[in-house]
Protein backbone atom coordinates (compact mmCIF):
# COMPACT_ATOMS: atom_id res chain seq x y z
CA UNK A 1 0.00 0.00 0.00
CA UNK A 2 2.76 2.58 0.73
CA UNK A 3 4.11 2.08 -2.80
CA UNK A 4 0.66 2.65 -4.29
CA UNK A 5 0.18 5.84 -2.29
CA UNK A 6 3.63 7.03 -3.35
CA UNK A 7 2.87 6.28 -7.00
CA UNK A 8 -0.47 8.11 -6.96
CA UNK A 9 0.92 11.12 -5.12
CA UNK A 10 3.67 11.24 -7.71
CA UNK A 11 0.98 12.23 -10.20
CA UNK A 12 0.07 15.23 -8.07
CA UNK A 13 -2.57 13.74 -5.77
CA UNK A 14 -2.53 13.93 -1.98
CA UNK A 15 -3.65 10.55 -0.67
CA UNK A 16 -3.12 8.88 2.69
CA UNK A 17 -3.13 5.10 3.10
CA UNK A 18 -6.49 5.10 4.88
CA UNK A 19 -8.14 6.78 1.91
CA UNK A 20 -7.43 3.98 -0.57
CA UNK A 21 -9.28 0.68 -0.85
CA UNK A 22 -7.02 -1.91 -2.52
CA UNK A 23 -7.36 -5.69 -2.95
CA UNK A 24 -4.02 -6.61 -1.34
CA UNK A 25 -4.67 -5.35 2.21
CA UNK A 26 -8.31 -6.48 1.98
CA UNK A 27 -7.27 -10.03 1.07
CA UNK A 28 -4.66 -10.04 3.84
CA UNK A 29 -7.30 -9.13 6.42
CA UNK A 30 -9.57 -11.89 5.10
CA UNK A 31 -6.79 -14.48 5.29
CA UNK A 32 -5.95 -13.46 8.86
CA UNK A 33 -9.59 -13.47 9.95
CA UNK A 34 -10.18 -16.99 8.58
CA UNK A 35 -6.78 -18.51 9.50
CA UNK A 36 -5.99 -19.22 5.86
CA UNK A 37 -2.50 -20.08 4.59
CA UNK A 38 -1.99 -19.11 0.94
CA UNK A 39 -0.33 -21.07 -1.81
CA UNK A 40 2.67 -18.94 -2.86
CA UNK A 41 4.58 -18.90 -6.16
CA UNK A 42 6.89 -16.02 -7.11
CA UNK A 43 10.04 -15.90 -9.25
CA UNK A 44 13.08 -16.33 -6.98
CA UNK A 45 15.21 -13.52 -8.44
CA UNK A 46 12.37 -11.02 -8.24
CA UNK A 47 11.63 -11.92 -4.64
CA UNK A 48 15.27 -11.37 -3.78
CA UNK A 49 15.28 -8.09 -5.65
CA UNK A 50 12.09 -6.84 -3.98
CA UNK A 51 12.69 -7.98 -0.43
CA UNK A 52 16.37 -8.87 -0.26
CA UNK A 53 18.21 -11.92 0.98
CA UNK A 54 18.13 -15.69 0.51
CA UNK A 55 16.31 -16.05 3.80
CA UNK A 56 13.35 -14.14 2.31
CA UNK A 57 13.23 -16.54 -0.63
CA UNK A 58 13.36 -19.49 1.75
CA UNK A 59 10.33 -18.14 3.58
CA UNK A 60 8.22 -17.49 0.50
CA UNK A 61 9.31 -20.71 -1.20
CA UNK A 62 7.58 -22.83 1.44
CA UNK A 63 4.54 -22.90 -0.86
CA UNK A 64 3.22 -20.94 -3.83
CA UNK A 65 1.23 -17.78 -4.43
CA UNK A 66 0.32 -16.12 -7.75
CA UNK A 67 0.91 -12.52 -6.80
CA UNK A 68 2.30 -9.37 -8.34
CA UNK A 69 5.65 -8.57 -6.78
CA UNK A 70 4.77 -5.11 -5.46
CA UNK A 71 2.07 -6.70 -3.30
CA UNK A 72 4.49 -9.00 -1.48
CA UNK A 73 5.06 -6.67 1.52
CA UNK A 74 1.31 -6.80 2.22
CA UNK A 75 1.70 -10.50 3.05
CA UNK A 76 4.89 -10.56 5.08
CA UNK A 77 4.64 -12.70 8.20
CA UNK A 78 1.75 -14.74 6.86
CA UNK A 79 2.02 -18.47 7.46
CA UNK A 80 2.28 -20.52 4.27
CA UNK A 81 2.91 -23.94 5.81
CA UNK A 82 0.48 -26.58 4.52
CA UNK A 83 -1.47 -24.10 2.35
CA UNK A 84 -5.25 -24.35 2.46
CA UNK A 85 -6.18 -21.74 -0.14
CA UNK A 86 -4.97 -20.52 -3.53
CA UNK A 87 -4.81 -16.75 -3.92
CA UNK A 88 -4.51 -15.24 -7.40
CA UNK A 89 -3.03 -11.78 -7.84
CA UNK A 90 -1.34 -9.84 -10.64
CA UNK A 91 1.56 -12.19 -11.32
CA UNK A 92 1.99 -10.82 -14.89
CA UNK A 93 4.79 -12.74 -16.68
CA UNK A 94 4.98 -15.22 -13.80
CA UNK A 95 1.66 -16.78 -14.83
CA UNK A 96 3.67 -19.64 -16.31
CA UNK A 97 2.31 -23.11 -17.04
CA UNK A 98 4.17 -24.47 -14.01
CA UNK A 99 2.73 -21.77 -11.75
CA UNK A 100 -0.87 -22.12 -12.87
CA UNK A 101 -0.69 -25.92 -13.02
CA UNK A 102 0.71 -26.02 -9.49
CA UNK A 103 -2.24 -23.94 -8.30
CA UNK A 104 -4.60 -26.28 -10.17
CA UNK A 105 -3.09 -29.39 -8.58
CA UNK A 106 -3.36 -27.91 -5.11
CA UNK A 107 -7.00 -26.93 -5.72
CA UNK A 108 -7.79 -30.53 -6.64
CA UNK A 109 -6.15 -31.78 -3.45
CA UNK A 110 -7.90 -29.18 -1.30
CA UNK A 111 -11.25 -29.95 -2.90
CA UNK A 112 -10.79 -33.67 -2.28
CA UNK A 113 -9.96 -33.02 1.38
CA UNK A 114 -12.93 -30.70 1.75
CA UNK A 115 -15.27 -33.32 0.31
CA UNK A 116 -13.90 -35.97 2.67
CA UNK A 117 -14.48 -33.68 5.64
CA UNK A 118 -18.02 -33.10 4.43
CA UNK A 119 -18.70 -36.81 4.27
CA UNK A 120 -17.37 -37.21 7.79
CA UNK A 121 -19.60 -34.29 8.85
CA UNK A 122 -16.62 -32.39 10.13
CA UNK A 123 -17.32 -29.37 7.93
CA UNK A 124 -20.93 -28.35 7.22
CA UNK A 125 -21.41 -27.34 3.58
CA UNK A 126 -22.65 -23.85 4.43
CA UNK A 127 -19.56 -23.11 6.52
CA UNK A 128 -16.92 -23.98 3.94
CA UNK A 129 -14.16 -21.46 3.38
CA UNK A 130 -13.22 -20.68 -0.24
CA UNK A 131 -10.43 -22.69 -1.86
CA UNK A 132 -9.68 -20.02 -4.46
CA UNK A 133 -9.46 -16.26 -3.85
CA UNK A 134 -8.88 -13.79 -6.65
CA UNK A 135 -7.89 -10.13 -6.28
CA UNK A 136 -10.21 -9.16 -9.10
CA UNK A 137 -11.67 -10.63 -12.25
CA UNK A 138 -10.90 -8.05 -14.92
CA UNK A 139 -10.23 -9.29 -18.44
CA UNK A 140 -7.29 -7.07 -19.35
CA UNK A 141 -5.38 -3.90 -18.51
CA UNK A 142 -3.23 -1.51 -20.52
CA UNK A 143 0.52 -1.36 -20.10
CA UNK A 144 3.17 0.24 -22.31
CA UNK A 145 0.47 1.19 -24.80
CA UNK A 146 -0.86 -2.35 -25.31
CA UNK A 147 -3.74 -4.34 -23.83
CA UNK A 148 -2.50 -7.15 -21.59
CA UNK A 149 -4.42 -10.17 -20.32
CA UNK A 150 -5.42 -9.75 -16.67
CA UNK A 151 -5.87 -12.16 -13.78
CA UNK A 152 -9.56 -12.71 -14.52
CA UNK A 153 -8.61 -15.07 -17.33
CA UNK A 154 -6.34 -17.14 -15.07
CA UNK A 155 -8.93 -17.18 -12.31
CA UNK A 156 -11.59 -18.41 -14.73
CA UNK A 157 -9.24 -21.10 -16.04
CA UNK A 158 -8.62 -22.39 -12.51
CA UNK A 159 -12.34 -22.31 -11.73
CA UNK A 160 -13.10 -24.32 -14.86
CA UNK A 161 -10.29 -26.86 -14.53
CA UNK A 162 -10.72 -27.53 -10.80
CA UNK A 163 -14.51 -27.09 -10.81
CA UNK A 164 -14.46 -24.56 -7.97
CA UNK A 165 -15.94 -21.11 -7.46
CA UNK A 166 -13.59 -18.29 -6.58
CA UNK A 167 -14.16 -15.62 -3.97
CA UNK A 168 -13.38 -12.33 -5.73
CA UNK A 169 -11.98 -9.65 -3.43
CA UNK A 170 -11.57 -6.85 -5.93
CA UNK A 171 -13.37 -5.41 -8.92
CA UNK A 172 -16.00 -6.10 -10.12
CA UNK A 173 -17.39 -7.90 -7.04
CA UNK A 174 -20.30 -6.22 -5.24
CA UNK A 175 -18.67 -6.89 -1.87
CA UNK A 176 -15.62 -4.89 -2.92
CA UNK A 177 -17.64 -1.89 -4.07
CA UNK A 178 -19.77 -2.02 -0.93
CA UNK A 179 -16.63 -2.10 1.21
CA UNK A 180 -15.47 1.10 -0.47
CA UNK A 181 -18.89 2.68 0.06
CA UNK A 182 -18.90 1.68 3.73
CA UNK A 183 -15.55 3.41 4.23
CA UNK A 184 -16.82 6.86 3.21
CA UNK A 185 -17.07 9.17 6.17
CA UNK A 186 -16.33 6.42 8.69
CA UNK A 187 -12.55 6.68 9.14
CA UNK A 188 -12.88 8.53 12.45
CA UNK A 189 -15.80 6.50 13.71
CA UNK A 190 -15.95 2.99 12.19
CA UNK A 191 -19.27 2.21 13.86
CA UNK A 192 -21.06 5.04 12.06
CA UNK A 193 -23.25 4.34 9.03
CA UNK A 194 -21.85 5.30 5.62
CA UNK A 195 -22.23 8.99 4.79
CA UNK A 196 -23.50 8.36 1.26
CA UNK A 197 -26.04 6.06 -0.34
CA UNK A 198 -25.00 4.21 -3.51
CA UNK A 199 -27.09 6.57 -5.63
CA UNK A 200 -24.96 9.48 -4.44
CA UNK A 201 -21.66 7.88 -5.47
CA UNK A 202 -20.04 8.10 -8.88
CA UNK A 203 -17.44 5.63 -10.15
CA UNK A 204 -15.07 6.96 -12.81
CA UNK A 205 -12.94 4.40 -14.64
CA UNK A 206 -11.63 3.07 -17.94
CA UNK A 207 -12.96 -0.49 -17.57
CA UNK A 208 -16.51 -0.96 -18.85
CA UNK A 209 -17.11 -4.18 -16.93
CA UNK A 210 -14.88 -3.84 -13.87
CA UNK A 211 -15.55 -0.16 -13.16
CA UNK A 212 -18.84 0.85 -14.77
CA UNK A 213 -20.86 -2.37 -14.53
CA UNK A 214 -19.38 -3.21 -11.13
CA UNK A 215 -20.54 0.14 -9.80
CA UNK A 216 -23.94 0.03 -11.45
CA UNK A 217 -24.61 -3.45 -10.05
CA UNK A 218 -24.56 -2.03 -6.51
CA UNK A 219 -26.61 1.07 -7.35
CA UNK A 220 -23.81 3.55 -8.04
CA UNK A 221 -23.45 5.51 -11.24
CA UNK A 222 -20.61 4.61 -13.58
CA UNK A 223 -18.73 7.04 -15.84
CA UNK A 224 -16.42 5.71 -18.52
CA UNK A 225 -13.31 7.65 -19.57
CA UNK A 226 -11.82 7.45 -23.06
CA UNK A 227 -8.34 6.87 -21.68
CA UNK A 228 -6.39 3.85 -20.45
CA UNK A 229 -7.84 0.60 -21.76
CA UNK A 230 -10.97 2.19 -23.22
CA UNK A 231 -11.91 0.83 -26.64
CA UNK A 232 -14.35 2.51 -29.06
CA UNK A 233 -16.59 -0.58 -28.95
CA UNK A 234 -17.10 0.01 -25.20
CA UNK A 235 -19.34 2.96 -26.05
CA UNK A 236 -21.71 0.65 -27.93
CA UNK A 237 -21.92 -2.36 -25.63
CA UNK A 238 -25.31 -4.11 -26.03
CA UNK A 239 -26.09 -4.38 -22.30
CA UNK A 240 -23.72 -2.20 -20.26
CA UNK A 241 -24.54 1.49 -20.68
CA UNK A 242 -22.35 4.02 -18.83
CA UNK A 243 -24.17 6.91 -17.19
CA UNK A 244 -21.76 9.16 -19.07
CA UNK A 245 -18.68 8.88 -21.29
CA UNK A 246 -16.04 11.59 -20.96
CA UNK A 247 -12.64 12.22 -22.50
CA UNK A 248 -10.65 11.98 -19.25
CA UNK A 249 -10.77 12.28 -15.46
CA UNK A 250 -10.40 16.06 -15.65
CA UNK A 251 -13.57 16.37 -17.73
CA UNK A 252 -15.43 14.08 -15.33
CA UNK A 253 -14.46 16.30 -12.39
CA UNK A 254 -15.48 19.47 -14.23
CA UNK A 255 -18.86 17.94 -15.09
CA UNK A 256 -19.42 16.86 -11.50
CA UNK A 257 -18.59 20.34 -10.17
CA UNK A 258 -20.82 22.02 -12.77
CA UNK A 259 -23.72 19.68 -11.95
CA UNK A 260 -23.40 20.33 -8.20
CA UNK A 261 -23.40 24.08 -8.75
CA UNK A 262 -26.67 23.98 -10.68
CA UNK A 263 -28.36 21.43 -8.40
Amino acid sequence: MPKLVEKLNGFGYDFAEGEIIAPGPTVRRYLDAHSLRPYLLVHKSKVLQSLGGDEIYGYFNSSSFLLFLELLPEFEGLSTEEPNVVVVGDAAQYFTFEAVNGAFQLLLALKERQQQQQQQQQTPENSQTPLLISMGKNKYYKEHGALTIDLGAYTTALEYAADVQSLVIGKPSAAYFNAALASFGTSAEPSMAPTFSPEEVLMVGDDLMGDVKGAQDVGMRGVLVRTGKFRPSDAHHPTVKPDAIVENLGEAIREIIATNRTA
